[in-house]
This record gives C-alpha cells, structure tokens and sequence, in this order.
C-alpha cells in the first residue's frame, strides 16, 4: 500500500506491506483502519546574538532583559516508520518503509527572542544564575497550502559560575 503522511514537517511517502492471516475467511473485500507510528528525527544548529541589559542590580543580586536574533539551520532530517498495526488482527505488516522524505523544509530561518537573566551573587567566587528564552521563528519550517509549522521554542537554564 503507498501512503502518503502528513507530519509536522511536511508529507512523507511511505510503502507498507500487508500480509494476511491464513485462518481470515477469504473474503475479497476489507475496510481497514491502519495505526502509523513515525518517528522523526531533526538536528537544528542555533547560531544568534544576544544583549543582555541588567534592569536591577542589587546586593550582588541582578535581574535583566536578554533580546535576541539569529539564524535557525536544519542539518538533517530522518523519518522513521517504525510501527504499522491495523484494527484487523488478521492482517500484518512485514515491510513498513519511508520511500520519500518531507519536501519543502526550509531549512534556514531567522528568529528573533527575549530572554530573562536572574543572577545572584553566593561569594566572591560563586554566582547562581537563571535564564529563560523565548524564541520564535520568523518563517515557517515548512508551508504548503493550508498546511504549515512555525518552531517557537522555549529555553530554561539554571547555573552555577565558578571562579578559580
């Protein structure tokens, strides 16, 4: 059976073959209901800029705004069809496989974002800092149609500064 897939990142063509049991009544005519899973494997590289401009500085304590630009790079992407199960348990698969991968990625996208920086100063050597990032795309990953993904993404580090 060729189908085709709609994923967040576009459509994929796939190529499933059906097998069925030998106690199924040999009927000639079936309607079936078929459970895809996919797994989708996407390596983006992050290359951007930051300001940060401390609001509050206080008793070694500091709070401030982080605006943020850059450039998004999707480097690779790999699609996996990796379970096929049907409603029928007289019918199996025995071969589930990609034949052709999502088109019309957009593979660099610029972003703009703002983040928030929490520091607090421990002792001379030691800082406690708390960072959240908000980034969004400015283009979409992919768009056909009246199909489309926009990547937002959020970031939460929390660290620790030593000094020697």
């Amino acid at each position: 059976i060729d189908i085709l897939m709609a994923t967040p990142l576009g459509f994929v063509s796939s190529d499933v073959t059906v097998e069925r049991g030998s106690d199924d009544p040999t009927s000639t005519s079936y309607n079936l209901v078929i459970d895809l899973n996919n797994r989708h494997t996407l390596i983006n590289l992050d290359l951007g800029l930051f300001v940060r401009k401390d609001l509050i500085s206080y008793r070694g304590f500091s709070a401030g705004i982080e605006p943020l630009a850059g450039i998004n790079y999707v480097s690779s992407l790999k699609n996996n069809l990796f379970e096929v199960t049907f409603d029928n348990t007289a019918f199996s698969s025995v071969r589930n496989i990609i034949v052709e991968d999502q088109e019309n990625v957009t593979t660099v996208r610029p972003y703009v974002g703002l983040g928030v920086a929490l520091s607090q100063r421990v002792n001379a050597e030691t800082t406690i800092t708390f960072n959240y990032n908000y980034r969004r795309d400015l283009s979409m990953i992919f768009q056909v149609d009246d199909f489309n993904t926009q990547l937002n993404r959020q970031f939460l580090t929390v660290g620790i500064k030593q000094g020697f």
